[in-house]
């Protein structure tokens, strides 16, 4: 069975639905499957408008679409903007559906042979609590990706202590969802701790992954805390 074919398959199916939708007949080709990869056949009417590729990137957990294969240009653009605002509306309904829960951010820094931590407790886009500050060198291996694990322990301990329950994280390395849900291996000391912290806390967590310096505001506000912490 090709890599990730489980995912490529269900965010075709998303976006074929999303063709429909709009008019475009369309289908998986179950022939095109590969590795982190598929093709959605598309028609207009009864115009063969060519293939759309779907490849899925696990180390940042994303979906791209290629059109190259789309030769009418008209199409492609309406087919770019489809997949463009079904990536919108995704978004959209997350930050609706879960205003009320408490959102946590959490970033790390890693500069001159120093390491510090980062996070913030918002609610309804405003924050509730904030943390930061230097971390022992013993982190320092890890490198910023230690200062995420503190901020993300730090956050859900302030969390426990009053008596929040339902929180959403919001990180930008994969490693902070895979190693707390037991998917990666946890080959060192500060990676089991975390992992053993996050089983044990009876906290429910939503874990959304986000990129790095993409305009999120929370997340370039936390990100800026932690590097202020290494350049005081």
């Amino acid at each position: 069975m090709p890599l990730y074919k489980k995912e490529t398959q269900k965010k075709a199916k998303e976006f074929n639905k999303l063709l429909i939708e709009k008019g475009f007949n369309s289908k998986i080709d179950l022939d095109s499957f590969r590795d982190y990869l598929v093709k959605l056949v598309i028609f207009y009417k009864e115009k063969y408008l060519g293939k759309a590729s779907i490849y899925y990137s696990p180390k940042k957990n994303s979906y791209k679409l290629v059109t190259n294969e789309i030769k009418a240009e008209n199409f492609k653009e309406e087919i770019e903007e489809l997949w463009n605002k079904g990536k919108e509306k995704i978004k959209t309904k997350t930050k609706i559906s879960n205003s009320n829960i408490p959102h946590i951010y959490i970033d790390g820094s890693f500069l001159k042979n120093k390491i510090s931590y980062a996070s913030v407790v918002v609610k309804n886009d405003k924050i509730i609590h904030e943390e930061s500050g230097k971390l022992d060198k013993k982190y320092n291996k890890h490198r910023q990706v230690g200062g995420e694990l503190y901020a993300a322990k730090v956050a859900v301990e302030w969390c426990k202590k009053n008596e929040i329950y339902d929180v959403i994280i919001f990180y930008d390395y994969t490693g902070i969802e895979k190693w707390a849900n037991n998917k990666w291996k946890t080959n060192t000391s500060l990676t089991q701790s975390y992992k053993k912290y996050m089983s044990d806390i009876k906290i429910k967590i939503k874990w959304i992954k986000i990129k790095s310096h993409s305009g999120d505001k929370w997340n370039e506000y936390v990100d800026q805390l932690a590097k202020n912490e290494i350049l005081k």
